[in-house]
C-alpha cells in the first residue's frame, strides 16, 4: 500500500485493520494487514469484542476510513476508535468523522485516497 508507505516514510507508525467482506480478498491480505471477516461479526455485524480490541484500545493520532461504501463493521470501529481525528468519504449518512471528503464525482478508493493526501498536506502546511 503506498500511502501506508509515505506515511511511515515521513516517520509515522502505521497500524492498518481491513475489513475483508469476501473471504477470498482475506486470504490475499494475510502477510501484509490485520484484517477481520464477517466470521468475526455478530448478528448485528458488529465486530465481536477479541477481534478489534487491540486496534480500538489504542490511541492513534488519525484514522484513515479508505471504504468507500458503507459497511457497519467498519462504521463501528469508526464510531469508537480513540483517534483524535477522524477522516473519511462524506457520503456516509452517519458523521463520525472530523474531515469528511466528497468523492461523489469519483466514487473510488484511489480517487479517496488522492483527496485525503491533499487536504492533509494542505494541513499540515498550515502549521
Amino acid at each position: 500500500m503506498k500511502l501506508r508507505k509515505k506515511l511511515e516514510s515521513i516517520g509515522l507508525s502505521v497500524s492498518v485493520l481491513a475489513f475483508c467482506p469476501l473471504e477470498e480478498t482475506a486470504e490475499l491480505l494475510i502477510r501484509n494487514f490485520e484484517f477481520f471477516t464477517p466470521k468475526e461479526t455478530g448478528f448485528f455485524r458488529l465486530p465481536k469484542p477479541g477481534s478489534i480490541r487491540s486496534f480500538l484500545d489504542k490511541e492513534y493520532d488519525i484514522l484513515l476510513d479508505l471504504s468507500i461504501i458503507e459497511q457497519i463493521p467498519v462504521q463501528y470501529i469508526v464510531a469508537l476508535s480513540k483517534a483524535t481525528m477522524k477522516v473519511g468519504w462524506s457520503k456516509s449518512k452517519y458523521n463520525y468523522y472530523d474531515l469528511m471528503i466528497d468523492i461523489s464525482k469519483k466514487p473510488e478508493c484511489g480517487f479517496l485516497i488522492k483527496q485525503i493526501k491533499l487536504y492533509l498536506d494542505n494541513i499540515n502546511k498550515e502549521k
